[in-house]
Parts: structure tokens; sequence; C-alpha cells
């Protein structure tokens, strides 16, 4: 639809352009506006409709994306007005009113989770569980990178180990490989432009795509990091030097008051775990028993297997560690928990 706007006091204005608004494209974009405004969309919620008059009818069809999942709605009626508040009625179904999420990445890290998490209406706290340190000693590192030559492959998992690379004082002669598109950002912030960046940011994708260099592929990351990628790498015939890069220290920061003023409430809110270390973390500052009275949601496999061996709780895992599949599995983990609630008081 294309719109001609004017004073709304400009009553002569108004009834020259009246010649020229088509009523039924009148009706549809009203139609159209009305779900939108009802629902709150705004540039983060991932919402779409389409509205048209057949036979007097208004007919609207939506789209709604929540992480991966994305609910439709078709109907028809009277008017713009109903038929946008019976579309409203059921995607608002979706939005996760009255849910509280625990990020524990930093802020930086999790930006575009909470951004996609409170356009769907949770509230978002941020608690990181790790943070990281430089090395007090830098000498091995340094040393690694200048004995990699171009025949190897220098692999970077994470912000902090470009971060490390960028403050180290030898000379990279290598090709870098990155292990998703963040990490491939900081590493152009430094002034190195990344051969390889793997499609899904984790370390089973990376270990899986990486192109396998004639030499050694050298793993700059955290003294705690898995042992997981090195070992699908060696698995695929690959040498393997590693070196830590920088220091990962498990302590929570940012809303720890809120955590546990949402705890004690007796709200079981959904905690989002990107680490083994972070999983740690949180046991440390906050304590086992509220993990055990928590839903975790866990970036994936190896994560979820240290949530088992902690609580004893089987973790919802999302089935990627990209936002979207993140999202849809706190949708999922918050669902799953209802179901186990109405079950149990019947």
């Amino acid at each position: 639809a294309l719109a001609v706007q004017c004073r709304a006091d400009d009553r002569a204005l108004r009834a020259r352009l009246a010649h020229i608004d088509d009523p039924d494209t009148h009706v549809a974009v009203r139609a159209e506006r009305a779900l939108l405004a009802a629902l709150g969309a705004s540039c983060t919620l991932r919402l779409g409709t389409l509205a048209r008059v057949e036979n007097g009818a208004v007919r609207l069809a939506a789209a709604f994306a929540v992480g991966e999942e994305i609910i439709r709605f078709e109907g028809s009626g009277p008017d713009p007005d109903s038929v946008a508040a019976a579309a409203a009625r059921a995607l608002s179904a979706s939005f996760l009113d009255g849910l509280t999420v625990v990020l524990t990445r930093d802020e930086e890290d999790d930006r575009e989770l909470a951004e996609d998490l409170r356009g769907l209406r949770a509230r978002v706290l941020i608690a990181p569980c790790i943070r990281t340190e430089p090395l007090a000693d830098r000498i091995a590192l340094a040393r690694a990178i200048g004995d990699a030559g171009a025949d190897d492959l220098v692999v970077v998992t994470s912000r902090a180990g470009a971060v490390a690379i960028g403050s180290c004082s030898a000379e990279l002669r290598a090709p870098v490989g990155a292990v998703g598109w963040s990490t491939a950002e900081q590493l152009r912030a430094i002034g190195v432009s990344p051969r390889f960046v793997a499609r899904s940011p984790s370390a089973v994708a990376l270990g899986r795509e990486l192109p396998l260099p004639r030499g050694t592929v050298l793993l700059a990351r955290s003294d705690r990091a898995t042992g997981e990628l090195p070992a699908i790498l060696r698995e695929r015939g690959a040498r393997v030097r590693e070196e830590v890069a920088y220091r990962t220290v498990v302590g929570m920061t940012g809303e720890i008051g809120s955590v546990r003023d949402v705890l004690a409430s007796g709200v079981l809110p959904v905690v989002v775990f990107a680490s083994p270390s972070a999983v740690e973390g949180f046991v440390k500052e906050i304590g086992l028993s509220a993990l055990a009275h928590a839903r975790p949601v866990a970036i994936g496999p190896t994560t979820a297997r240290r949530i088992a061996e902690l609580a004893d709780l089987v973790a919802t895992t999302a089935r990627s560690p990209d936002v979207f599949a993140l999202t849809s599995a706190v949708v999922a983990a918050s669902r799953e928990r209802e179901e186990r609630v109405l079950v149990d008081t019947h």
C-alpha cells in the first residue's frame, strides 16, 4: 500500500486526498496496523501480516517467528478491528509473559538473545557466570603463534581468544580460522581477516568443517576449554597443538541479587548456560539446590552433561548455538515445566 500523509487539521487537503483513497486497501492496512499495535510490534518482534478484502469480508494472514518455530494465523471477519483482535489473541499465546530468563554470558555475547527474549516479553536478567583474564605470562603463546607458518592454521574459538592474539607481540604469519561470526568480527577488529568461519558457532561444527592444513592446527583457547574440539580434529587426522591464550575465571557477576530474589519468590526461571564453566559458576554463587529448582537450557550436549552431573537434571538442549535455536530452547523449557506442574496437580 502507498500512504499519503497530511496534517490532521487540514480539512481541505483531506477532502482532496479522499478521492484517491482506495477503500479496500484502506481497510486492509487498518487491519494489519491494528494487529501490529495489539502485539506491540517492534524491530525485535519477527512478525509479518497481510490483509485483503474479499466479498466484503476482511481476510488476514499473519506469521510470528518464535525462535525456530513459525506460528501462523489465518482468519476473516466483518471488520478490520475484530479480525485483528482475533489474530492477536491467537498469536499472543506464544509470548513469554511472566517468564524470567537468566542469561549467564556477558552482555555483549548475549545481546541478540536478550533482545529476542525481551521482544517476546520475557524478563531478562544478565548474570555472567564466568569472566576471562589475560595471561600474566604470554611468552608461550607468543612462541606458539610465532612458530605457526603458512602451512599451519591458527584456530580461535572465542572473542577473548581473538583479543589475546591481538595483544600478543608475535607476528601472525599463519592463516586463521574462527568458530563463528562474532569471533570473526573481533579478529577483523585487530586487523586479522579469518580464512575460515564455521557456519555454526560450536566446537562440533568447527571440528567437522575446518579445512585441515598440511601442517599443524594451533588451538589458542581458554585454560578451561573442553577436549571435544581437539578430539574431533585428531580423529580426522589433524596434527593439533593446544596453547592457552587466556584464563577463564569461574564466578558470577551482574544481577545476582535479582536472580536470588526470583528464586526466593518461588518463580522457576529459565537459566541459559553456554559452557560447563558457567554451570559451575552458577552453582558456586547461587547453590546447587537453586539449579535443581530452575529450568536449565544448555547451549550444547557438553554443557547439558555438566548440568546432569551436578544436579541430576535433564536440561533442554538447543539444537544449535545460534540465537533462534536458543530462543526455541527457552520456549521449550518454559512449556515443559508448565506441563509437569499441570500433571503433578492432578
